[in-house]
């Protein structure tokens, strides 16, 4: 026993050390986070951001999240987006920010929506603003906490509460507060009684962060500073002296130097300008919030809002505020109508003022004449294509002659503003421009004639018959490598544009010259014919091309050939989209609420077994075909690519799948799984030695080549919209390497004094391309046209054509439109007004397209009668000018013509036509003699009881 004791005691010691080891408690969220910002400190940051996922695991509480804003600041959590990398392995940082990091950021907003801006709270603290001065300064650093969200309440009870102690309270409050709170309170302020406003601006003036305030717009004191110090006469004096106080305070010597309407329409420059800054801007989303206050119920509400609807909200009270003090003053007048009318147009996408905006529109109507025009010609100046569009429609329908024919300088030939106007490099200018001039008095002497008719013609040949009515635009791509070409035109399809695709610049050039239907230039770095300086030089002086976003894709110098796993991703693509069995797979289930849980339940499973059965059905079917084009394709199968395969080709069948189908985790749960399973297979995979990879491709490059020639349109659409939601990113493709960054640079230097033409990377995926994208279109007057605009103004320009053509305008020679007006006829909204035109053009070519569709039996009938009769009018005015082809054309369809009315109009224009001799002596001898209806006999009705005598027979 004594030889035992030692040994138990040994094991009962070391058993004690397990438990007690076991039983050590794990370190707390706050330790580890303290950890993690030590060592972001360090400049560790794969550590920092190992240590934050441990962060994460410990699911942190609500009061953690305070209790560590408390500690380290309110923006805590959200500045750790500021890091720009945390991995550098660019996959697993992405993949880090997206989940760990947002999900820590979000959790923290929850915790501070319901604690800190919990409305019980807010109110008890409020209140304690007037408590004894330990509860105040309490009172103020837990209101600090809850931000933005104590305005309201805190403004509520400043003007209800009249105890001196708390009003003392409050406005030490306003002076200690976060910035985040004066937007708000600046608002509030405004139409605060004369006590109450000049103690809140007092407060707001004497905080310690006032410089870094009066540099934001929603929080500068200084606006509503000198419009108080301008109150007119001896009324309101306490709010007068208050703000000239402030002001010269804030100012120092200055202030008597200074004017305030001056000052107002002064801070209205950077909110005219597109320059301002706010303190409310939300970055990522490119939007303000916004304060507004209800005199009527006495509220304060907030409201998200696009920067430009807050620059224009601000910059017309400021330039209100200024008028009011002083309504002679034109310029605070004629930047009122800038920032009006520019945001008015855009709102309207340009349309008509006057329908879509009729109160800015009657601004203008009541602004006087040279205000308008100083307005168009600083307009075009600046490059303000929404400004210069609402200007010239007011001056058009008000048919100001001042505008067409006044030169601007003495002693000069320069062209009148609106003549000027034609040139700018916007087609919605010229043409509102060529309108305007169109619409002035007959006799106005302007001498634009021919550029009027030039507009016109290039409004009406940018108009695509067959332009698809949803596109986003068209993106003309230049690029002689076509499989770079082809893969970027089939990006922005998938984005929803329209692409065309040139080799050279020297065939935009030419295809820009004749129309100008296009939104977007894609152009590779490596363009020829002429290289790329000279082509941007080219298209920095081309009216057609100026205005228009400009993108150089910055591709690779030599670029490799397409490796084998982006080949299989298009493979894939194509057999979803050239599937040839039609199996119809269940909608996912809508739940009946009504029902029982357990049925609902019941019902839900049912749905999903039949989705999964269908999708694997279609997934078998897919991967063997998938199999049997690449077996047949002869690639030399290695070890390593064999393993590679094998988890390949099944995760881009389900890819293609889910791109088609979108099925969801609650819908498709099996299929979404085994997506993931794979690629997380993938990724987990050891790399695999890259001469591995590198086998003969031709011969698969070659089946994909006859898989993609077979597509019909409808099926390269379905293709598209599938290779679009495939990224090469999330499935673990690898891209090709992007150019070096010293080449980068150079081009970047080329690009760099062109307006609108911006530097992007060569885009593997749509979502990278869109995001380029969405830079070139920060400016609104920039974004492709909508297509119906482009539909109503190309009807415009035919209408004002037409006029021009039939002599309702004398003056106008419109022989140089007939090309336009021939491909107007194609397009069955502007084909009867090209018509009626064409019969004034004096050419074979106009009689011989008018022939033509007026024996088109797939056009509209009214169409068809209305070339007929043009074609008639065409044939007796300029004499036969139609070849025998087309003549046999209208002889055919005049025999199969079921319509009597076209019928006839084509008898007219064949016998007008026609060369063949004794044309009347055929149609006679060819004629049927009508037989006539017999005549019924009338004879009085038989009296009663007597027989009624016989009816006569028709003699012969």
């Amino acid at each position: 026993m004594r030889l035992l004791a030692p040994f138990v005691l040994l094991c009962f010691v070391q058993a004690t050390l397990v438990v007690a080891q076991d039983a050590a408690p794990t370190k707390k969220p706050a330790e580890v986070f303290r950890e993690s910002r030590d060592i972001l400190r360090s400049g560790n940051q794969e550590l920092a951001a190992e240590l934050l996922k441990e962060f994460f695991a410990l699911k942190p509480t609500d009061q953690d999240y305070l209790s560590l804003e408390t500690k380290y600041g309110s923006t805590t959590f959200q500045g750790l987006r500021n890091v720009p990398r945390w991995f550098p392995d660019v996959k697993r940082d992405a993949e880090f920010k997206a989940t760990t990091l947002e999900g820590i950021i979000q959790a923290s907003v929850v915790a501070n929506e319901k604690l800190l801006r919990d409305p019980k709270r807010i109110a008890k603290f409020v209140l304690n603003l007037g408590a004894t001065n330990e509860e105040r300064d309490f009172a103020i650093v837990e209101l600090k906490r809850s931000g933005d969200a104590v305005v309201p309440y805190l403004v509520d009870n400043i003007r209800t509460e009249s105890d001196p102690a708390f009003r003392a309270g409050a406005m030490r409050a306003i002076a200690l507060l976060g910035s985040d709170t004066i937007p708000g309170l600046l608002i509030a302020t405004e139409s605060a009684p004369d006590d109450i406003q000049s103690s809140m601006l007092q407060a707001i003036a004497k905080r310690s962060d006032i410089i870094s305030l009066i540099g934001k717009t929603d929080t500068n004191i200084m606006p509503l500073l000198w419009y108080l110090a301008s109150t007119p006469g001896d009324t309101a004096t306490l709010r007068r002296d208050n703000a000239i106080s402030l002001l010269r305070a804030l100012t120092g010597d200055n202030y008597e130097r200074r004017q305030p309407v001056a000052e107002l329409v002064k801070l209205s420059e950077p909110l005219y300008a597109h320059k301002s800054q706010f303190a409310g801007l939300d970055t990522v989303k490119n939007r303000v919030k916004l304060w507004s206050y209800d005199a009527k119920a006495k509220t304060l509400t907030t409201s998200e809002v696009a920067l430009r609807e807050a620059e224009e909200r601000y910059g017309l009270k400021y330039l209100r505020w200024a008028i009011e003090r002083n309504p002679t003053d034109d310029l605070a007048q004629e930047r009122f109508l800038c920032i009006a009318t520019e945001r008015a147009v855009e709102r309207a996408k340009f349309a008509d003022l006057a329908k879509a905006e009729p109160e800015v529109y009657a601004l203008l109507a009541s602004a006087p004449s040279n205000a308008l025009i100083n307005i168009l010609e600083n307009a075009l100046l600046e490059n303000r294509t929404a400004l210069a569009f609402g200007t010239i429609q007011a001056l058009g329908d008000r048919s100001e002659k001042l505008a067409a024919t006044q030169q601007q300088k003495a002693g000069t030939n320069r062209p009148a503003v609106l003549v000027r106007a034609m040139s700018y490099p916007d087609p919605r200018v010229q043409l509102a421009a060529a309108v305007a001039l169109l619409r002035m008095p007959v006799g106005t002497n302007h001498g634009a004639n021919a550029a009027i008719v030039d507009v016109l013609r290039r409004t009406i040949a940018g108009q695509d018959a067959g332009a698809n009515a949803t596109s986003k635009g068209k993106a003309i791509i230049v690029d002689s490598n076509t499989q770079r070409g082809d893969r970027i035109a089939g990006l922005l399809r998938g984005l929803g544009y329209d692409t065309e695709i040139t080799m050279t610049g020297r065939e935009l050039m030419k295809r820009v010259g004749q129309s100008s239907n296009f939104d977007l230039l894609v152009v590779d770095q490596h363009v020829v014919e002429p290289q790329l300086n000279d082509l941007l030089a080219f298209m920095s002086a081309s009216q057609q091309i100026a205005r228009r976003p400009v993108a150089v894709v910055a591709s690779a110098d030599n670029p490799k050939p397409v490796g084998l796993e982006p080949l299989l991703l298009r493979l894939a693509a194509l057999i979803a989209a050239t599937e040839s069995i039609d199996i119809p797979v269940p909608a996912p289930l809508i739940l009946d609420r009504r029902k029982p849980k357990e049925d609902t339940d019941r019902d839900r499973k049912l749905n999903t077994d039949d989705r999964e059965k269908i999708f694997r059905q279609i997934y078998e079917g897919r991967l063997a075909r998938t199999k049997r084009i690449t077996d047949a394709a002869n690639i030399v199968i290695n070890p390593q690519l064999r393993s590679r395969l094998d988890l390949r080709l099944p995760q881009l069948t389900l890819a293609a799948i889910v791109a088609e189908y979108d099925p969801t985790i609650e819908s498709a749960p099996s299929t979404i799984r085994n997506l993931a399973n794979y690629t997380q297979l993938i990724r987990n995979q050891v790399d695999i030695d890259p001469s591995a990879m590198k086998v003969p491709l031709e011969s698969l490059n070659k089946l994909i080549e006859q898989l993609e020639t077979a597509l019909t349109p409808e099926l390269s659409k379905k293709f598209d919209a599938i290779r679009m939601k495939l990224n090469p990113t999330e499935l673990e493709i690898a891209r090709t390497p992007s150019l070096e960054p010293f080449a980068r640079a150079k081009i970047a230097k080329q690009v760099k004094p062109y307006a609108g033409v911006a530097l992007i990377d060569e885009p593997y995926s749509s979502y990278a391309l869109e995001n380029d994208l969405k830079v070139l279109f920060a400016d609104p007057t920039q974004m492709p046209r909508d297509p119906a605009e482009k539909k109503a103004a190309a009807k415009l320009a035919m209408d004002w054509l037409r006029k021009l053509a039939v002599g309702e305008r004398p003056g106008y020679e419109v022989k140089t439109v007939e090309a336009a007006f021939v491909q107007s006829l194609a397009n069955d909204e502007l084909a009867e007004a090209a018509a009626e035109s064409l019969a004034r053009i004096p050419t074979a070519t106009a009689q011989q397209e008018l022939v033509k569709v007026a024996a088109n039996a797939t056009r509209p009938a009214n169409l068809r009668v209305k070339a007929a009769e043009a074609a008639i009018q065409h044939v007796q005015t300029y004499s036969k000018l139609t070849p025998e082809p087309i003549i046999q054309q209208v002889l055919v369809q005049l025999a199969a013509e079921p319509a009597p009315e076209i019928k006839a109009k084509l008898a007219v224009v064949y016998s007008l036509i026609t060369t063949a001799p004794n044309q009347l002596a055929k149609k006679i001898q060819a004629f049927t003699i009508p037989m006539p209806m017999a005549k019924e006999a009338t004879t009085p009705p038989a009296k009663e009881g007597e027989t009624p005598p016989p009816a006569d027979k028709p003699k012969n």
